[in-house]
């Protein structure tokens, strides 16, 4: 086998990982209006050696929390809000939809449910969890991923080097 078969290898074993990675996230991802989920996709550098995960900058938010607002921001919550409780049908005691505004205010304040659940900052009205995200992406599942892939390469290339001597 040659250089360029293995670097072919490597780039359907990071494939492979990149679409395994990429569905487990997929999954654990809520699906309110959709452009999260859309948001992850993962790359691979043109050497074929790199895989890299992306996804929208407030995922975060989802398995750690939003903190109370430090300053004024783009003013995409209100919108967002909006489409959550309209996508969840989040009532108030009166039965009506609750409003953007006051979850907003609320927030600015103290941050979401999920944040003052880890801080015990601010009014806790009902349970919040975390996506799970650290369950899929995190450095030991990195690290034995490394660990297996780079001793099956060692051992191939140290196959083919014997056949050659031979």
């Amino acid at each position: 086998m040659t250089l360029a078969a293995k670097m072919e290898d490597t780039f359907e074993i990071l494939k492979q990982f990149g679409e395994k990675l990429l569905h487990e996230i997929q999954v654990i991802i809520p699906d309110v209006s959709g452009k999260t989920l859309k948001s992850i996709r993962y790359e691979i550098d043109k050497d074929g050696n790199v895989l890299t995960i992306y996804g929208a900058g407030h995922i975060g938010t989802l398995e750690e929390g939003r903190g109370a607002t430090k300053k004024s921001g783009p003013g995409d919550l209100i919108p967002a809000l909006q489409a959550w409780i309209e996508s969840k049908g989040v009532r108030g005691k009166d039965g009506k939809l609750l409003s953007p505004y006051a979850i907003a205010a609320n927030m600015h304040k103290y941050g979401n449910t999920l944040h003052r659940m880890k801080t015990g900052r601010g009014p806790v009205n009902h349970a919040a969890n975390p996506i799970g995200l650290a369950q899929v992406l995190n450095q030991d599942r990195i690290d034995t991923f490394k660990d297996v892939f780079a001793r099956q390469y060692l051992n191939s290339v140290k196959s083919e080097i014997l056949k050659d001597l031979r």
